[in-house]
């Protein structure tokens, strides 16, 4: 068994090396993903199949360019729309003045009247089944077949 372990990626003069202990793998991953390595990591991941390559997808992200999407109020409502129904958010949490000033501070080009609130957000969410029902309609049949297995027909019979 070897003492240390060391990335052969790197070049000679910026070598990476970590003591051969247990719990290495998530510094070794860690990385492998960032950096110069990243682009690299991701293909193999996902060419290998390796753990987690379906959550990776086929695109790769480079994120240590610092480069983000320019930011338009359509990408902003459709994430804010997938984040309510992926995280199980009630449609109030948009009225929540933290949550406001939170996104306010980070999102430079956002105003306070481009923020919606539930009542929009509704709307957003209706329109966005009604352009995608196939989707989004799965997680509504789940919802309704959890209701209507406790469905009592009719008032109890008294004898």
């Amino acid at each position: 068994m070897f003492t240390h372990l060391a990335c052969r990626l790197c070049t000679i003069d910026n070598w990476t090396t970590w003591r051969n202990v247990e719990g290495q793998t998530t510094a070794i991953r860690n990385h492998l993903k960032s950096g110069e390595h990243g682009k690299l990591w991701h293909d193999m991941v996902v060419l290998q199949k390796l753990k987690g390559w379906e959550t990776l997808g086929t695109a790769y992200k480079d994120t240590s360019s610092g480069e983000h999407k320019e930011f338009l109020l359509p990408g902003f409502y459709t994430r804010l729309v997938k984040w309510i129904a992926v995280d199980d958010q009630a449609l109030n949490v948009v009225d929540c003045p933290e949550l406001r000033d939170l996104l306010l501070f980070i999102g430079a080009q956002l105003e306070d009247e481009d923020i919606p609130h539930r009542t929009k957000l509704g709307q957003l969410i209706s329109t966005r089944f009604q352009v995608d029902p196939g989707t989004s309609g799965l997680c509504w049949l789940d919802f309704v077949g959890i209701t209507t297995k406790h469905y009592v027909p009719g008032p109890p019979k008294l004898t």
